[in-house]
């Protein structure tokens, strides 16, 4: 019995030791990773591009330690897609999925890419099998009303049958639309803003804008609240007195500009609303709010 179960464990430890490594490896990228976008963010290019290149020669190393590891290919895809190299994004892709199977992390950051690209089509396959597979599986049921307006939005941001894009917002508002505002918690009006911002801008896709400023109205009634939230002095003052750690406030960084650029694409979506409806003023008002948010100009690349 000794016997067999050392070599089980020696066996075991061939077969596993390399992942490991490649696994430390590829968590040193990542950090290097972050920490050139943080020092890039701060206007330190020197520290910025060393820190690039270790992680370029980190992520190297764990392909060469475990080559059949989606991990790896996924958060290089992630790399590429960043850097506009959006083929050599889409190949990891595609590898990482090989590798793993239908895995729900992979489809959805794929889609996200196929939308970049402009194939829609594939961008809106890969968002409905995702959605087939939470709702084939009941411990999952919790995430259909948001992986139902993941589906829609694509939809509609590729043009893609937008009635049944409708049809599927509709039925993730049904129930929420039910509950008074004052009753719904943060995470609910977090969503219930972006879900308004759905059916707003597929309504002003089949144009009946006069149905989608209702919706854009609530969603940026409800942005500008958590926007207030996000960037009061007090509020943000206290946020970062718990980064204690730099990882910590990369994150904290991160995250900020993540939910600034969500804020901006509603305003942009709601600008485009108002411009239809002829008010000039207020959707300049919002576009110009929304620049300032994504950090450019608004366009259709924007979701």
């Amino acid at each position: 019995m000794f016997l067999v179960t050392l070599l089980l464990g020696v066996w075991l430890g061939i077969q596993e030791a390399p992942r490991e490594i490649a696994r430390w490896y590829l968590a040193a990228a990542m950090e290097h990773r972050e920490l050139a976008a943080y020092h890039r963010r701060h206007d330190r290019s020197g520290e910025a591009d060393r820190h690039a290149k270790l992680a370029v020669a980190a992520l190297d190393k764990a392909l060469s330690w475990a080559p059949d590891a989606p991990d790896a290919y996924l958060v290089r895809a992630g790399w590429w897609r960043q850097n506009d190299e959006l083929e050599k994004a889409l190949a990891d892709y595609d590898r990482a999925l090989e590798l793993s199977g239908n895995a729900v992390e992979i489809r959805e950051r794929r889609s996200v890419l196929y939308m970049q690209m402009k194939r829609y089509r594939e961008a809106v396959e890969d968002q409905l099998a995702i959605f087939q597979h939470v709702r084939s599986h009941w411990w999952l049921k919790g995430e259909i009303p948001e992986q139902l307006n993941g589906l829609a939005y694509f939809r509609a941001v590729g043009r893609q049958d937008l009635h049944q894009a409708l049809k599927e917002i509709k039925e993730v508002l049904a129930e929420r639309e039910k509950t008074p505002l004052k009753e719904l918690t943060l995470q609910d009006r977090s969503e219930l803003m972006r879900w308004l911002d759905t059916r707003g801008y597929i309504l002003y896709l089949l144009d009946r804008p006069k149905e989608a400023i209702n919706d854009m109205d609530q969603a940026a009634q409800l942005a500008r609240s958590e926007l207030a939230g996000v960037t009061h002095p007090a509020s943000r003052e206290r946020r970062l007195h718990q980064t204690i750690e730099l990882r910590d406030m990369q994150e904290f960084e991160a995250s900020e500009a993540s939910l600034r650029f969500n804020y901006g694409v509603i305003f942009y979506h709601r600008s485009l609303v108002l411009e239809k409806l002829k008010h000039k003023k207020d959707a300049a008002e919002d576009r110009k709010l929304a620049r300032s948010l994504l950090g450019r100009e608004p366009d259709e690349s924007v979701f």
